[in-house]
């Protein structure tokens, strides 16, 4: 009884992850109605795995500066833009 148990919480699991989990994006599931075969499902699982395994995994840049000094965002915004935003909030605000 207990191996029965055992046996359909791994089919269970097994499911939720062949639906629920996206895997770069799409599911299992996804995946297997866009393909409509298993020759074009395994071709195309394989294609994706090959291109995973054969890219070069490139290191982290380093950060520039001081050690422990704040880095610099990654958004830059032009005094044009903030003067845009100070236009909007000013217009709400006065509403």
């Amino acid at each position: 009884m207990f191996k029965l148990v055992k046996l359909a919480f791994v089919v269970g699991a097994l499911a939720a992850v062949w639906m629920l989990v996206p895997i770069h994006g799409r599911t299992l599931d996804a995946r297997w109605s866009a393909a409509g075969s298993l020759g074009a499902f395994a071709r195309a699982g394989w294609a994706e795995l090959d291109l995973a395994l054969s890219a070069d995994p490139k290191p982290a840049p380093a950060p520039k500066g001081k050690p422990g000094a704040p880095t610099r965002p990654t958004e830059a915004h032009t005094e044009k833009d903030r003067q845009a935003v100070d236009k909007i909030v000013a217009e709400h605000l006065r509403n």
